[in-house]
Order: structure tokens, then C-alpha cells, then sequence
């Protein structure tokens, strides 16, 4: 199997996690939640999808990413990625996959805390991003973390489009 795409309307019995087993199809190259609201959270096996190449979590209602996201080597399509609060699964599983076109990165507050830890996701060194949307609940309008993130994003001269 090479496309597996799970429509909102197949997904309405309230299930909030795909099951483990989806983990197996180590020949599975595209995964489509799109619209999936109910999806909370997706399977803690998800790195052993050695050939995944796009995954697109858009309009879910995931909480945080599984661990080990960085040993997708091949997945370059990556829409939204959930900051979790462990380093496993925070926002330096980004560094080594090479994504290209759109990506939003949410939950920014939940494991970023200064610009050095952000620097460790080498987002400058993406050439094929083009659109970069970045979320966080900023408690302080003074956040000086966050302001530097912003003025650090920002210095991507290959982001077509940024979003904060």
C-alpha cells in the first residue's frame, strides 16, 4: 500500500487515535488525516514508517507529535508537526528531515524556550520550505523568547510566506 487517506466522515465514531498496527505497513508512503478533528493522537510507532514521504495532520486536533519523528528519513511533506514537551518529540526532531513546501509548527510553548533551542530544528537550512506558520500561546506580551523567534524566523530569506 502506498496512499492511505482517512476522511473526516470515516472517521465520526469519536475515535481520538489511529491503532498501532497502521505502524506495520512499512511500504505506506502518503498518510492523509486532513479534516480527521476527532484525531487526538497519532500511533507511538509511527518512526518504524520507513517510507512515508507525506504526512498531512492539517484540521486535526493533535496534541503533540510521537517520538522519534526524525527517523521518517524520507518524509519531505510534513504539513503541521506538534511541539511536544519531551525532547523525543520536540521541535529538534526536526533537524535531519529534509521537508519541503508548507509546514506548521504548533505548540511552540511546549518545548521551545529560547532561540538556540529553535535553532536546533536547522529551519534555515530547509531550501524547500516556501510557507512557515508558527503557533504559540504567548502568556506575557513581553515574552522576550518569543520575540527573538520571531526575528529569527524571519531571517529565512527562503520562506515565501511566514505566519505567526
Amino acid at each position: 500500500m502506498l496512499k492511505l487517506d482517512i476522511k473526516s466522515r470515516q472517521y465520526e465514531n469519536h475515535h481520538d487515535i489511529l491503532p498501532e498496527s497502521l505502524c506495520t505497513l512499512c511500504c505506506l508512503q502518503t498518510l492523509k488525516l486532513y479534516g480527521c478533528s476527532e484525531l487526538t493522537a497519532l500511533p507511538s510507532g509511527l518512526h518504524n514508517l520507513v517510507s512515508l514521504r507525506h504526512l498531512d495532520t492539517r484540521e486535526t486536533s493533535l496534541e503533540e507529535m510521537p517520538e522519534k519523528m526524525s527517523k521518517l528519513e524520507h518524509l519531505n511533506i510534513l504539513s503541521c508537526y506538534v511541539v511536544g514537551k519531551h525532547e523525543d518529540n520536540g521541535i529538534q526532531e526536526l533537524e535531519g528531515l529534509d521537508l519541503h513546501g508548507s509546514c506548521e509548527i504548533l505548540k511552540l510553548e511546549n518545548n521551545v524556550v529560547d532561540v538556540k533551542e529553535a535553532r536546533s530544528a536547522r529551519m534555515m537550512e530547509k531550501m524547500h520550505i516556501y510557507e512557515l506558520g508558527l503557533e504559540w500561546s504567548i502568556q506575557d506580551d513581553d515574552d522576550m523568547a518569543s520575540s527573538s523567534l520571531i526575528l529569527e524566523i524571519n531571517r529565512l530569506s527562503n520562506v515565501k510566506d511566514r505566519y505567526a
